[in-house]
């Protein structure tokens, strides 16, 4: 768990991918953490498992790890900016997911990023869907935010 935002999972693994058939067994486990380290220690317990049963087990692609900035600078201007706009203070959260913000923050660890977006329903699903009506909300959070940046 996360000591940053708390009740936030920090570290997991899941299997995505398991193949059994002719004599043999695959297993494709999904590693993800808002901590590079915390994920390498992850993935490498579960090599040491499946090589202590005696198989063997490999490494490869990575997604980089986004750690939570609940006292960032960016976010605070955003959040007075929703505040301003739209009367409410806004709900932010941490999600345990891998974002494309990640890998942008692996090539600059020196960016403050926040993701935000419109509302999206069943996400990468064949019902997948957008509500167009939180799009104009969105696009006015953002011109309103990068005017306050000094």
């Amino acid at each position: 768990m996360s000591d940053a935002v708390p009740g936030l999972v920090e570290t997991s693994g899941s299997i995505g991918i398991l193949m059994i058939g002719d004599g043999s067994l695959a297993a494709s486990i999904y590693v993800r953490s808002a901590l590079n380290s915390a994920r390498d220690d992850a993935a490498a317990r579960f090599v040491s498992i499946f090589e202590l049963a005696g198989t063997t087990a490999t490494l490869h692609d990575s997604y980089s790890s986004w750690p939570p900035g609940p006292d960032s600078a960016p976010l605070a201007l955003m959040k007075k900016t929703y505040s301003d706009l739209f009367g409410v203070e806004p709900d932010v959260t941490a999600v345990h997911a891998g974002l494309e913000t990640s890998v942008a923050g692996e090539k600059n660890p020196q960016l403050d990023m926040i993701s935000i977006g419109p509302t999206i329903k069943d996400v990468h699903s064949p019902a997948e869907r957008l509500e167009i009506s939180t799009v104009p909300k969105v696009y006015a959070l953002i011109v309103e935010t990068l005017k306050g940046i000094r």
